[in-house]
C-alpha cells in the first residue's frame, strides 16, 4: 500500500498513477500503450481466494461425479433388486412378474410361476420353504390369483388389483 496524496492505494493502481505521471514525458500514442498494459494486467489476475474456491469447487464436483458414476455402475450391474426374504416382499415381486410376464404375451398370464424364471424373476425369488403362505393359481388365460398366507391375514393379487 501506498500513500498518494493523503489516500492509500495499491501497487498497482501506485504503478498506474505513476506511469501516468511519466507519460507526461512520453508521446502520446506511448503513453496510451503503457497505461493499457498495466491496466489490462490489473485485470486479469484473480484474488487467491478466488482461485482457490474455484479449484476446490472443481475437485468436489469432480469427487461427486466419481462417486455418483461408482455406484450408479453398481446399481445398473445388479440384474434385480435386491433380495428380501419376507413373504409379502416376495408375494408383491411375483405380481410385478405376473403382470409384466402378462404385458409381453398380449395379456395372457402364464400357466405357473415357473414360467416367470429367467426373464422375470430369479429362481431364488420363486416361493420355496414358504410355499403354504404363497399360492398361485391361472382362473383363466386372462385372470389369476396370487394368495398370501400370513398367520390370520390372507392376501389376494388379482388382474384387477389386490383384495
Amino acid at each position: 500500500m501506498h500513500m498518494s496524496g493523503g489516500l492509500r492505494i495499491c501497487s498497482r493502481c501506485a504503478a498506474i498513477q505513476s506511469a501516468k505521471e511519466a507519460s507526461k514525458d512520453l508521446t502520446g500514442k506511448e503513453a496510451e500503450k503503457e497505461i493499457k498494459v498495466l491496466t489490462a494486467s490489473k485485470r486479469r489476475r484473480l484474488s487467491p481466494y478466488l482461485k482457490i474456491l474455484f479449484f476446490s469447487t472443481l475437485l468436489l464436483g469432480g469427487c461427486l461425479a466419481g462417486v455418483w458414476i461408482y455406484f450408479a455402475a453398481e446399481i445398473r450391474l445388479s440384474k434385480h433388486p435386491v433380495y428380501v426374504n419376507h413373504p409379502l416382499v416376495k408375494a408383491i415381486n411375483l405380481d410385478k412378474a405376473i403382470q409384466d410376464y402378462s404385458f409381453d404375451h398380449g395379456g395372457m398370464f402364464p400357466e405357473n410361476l415357473n414360467s416367470l424364471v429367467e426373464k422375470y424373476i430369479t429362481v431364488e425369488e420363486l416361493p420355496g420353504a414358504d410355499a403354504e403362505s404363497i399360492n398361485y393359481k391361472r382362473q383363466s388365460p386372462f385372470s389369476y390369483e396370487l394368495t398370501l398366507t400370513d398367520g390370520k391375514e390372507k392376501i389376494i393379487f388379482t388382474e384387477k388389483g389386490i383384495r
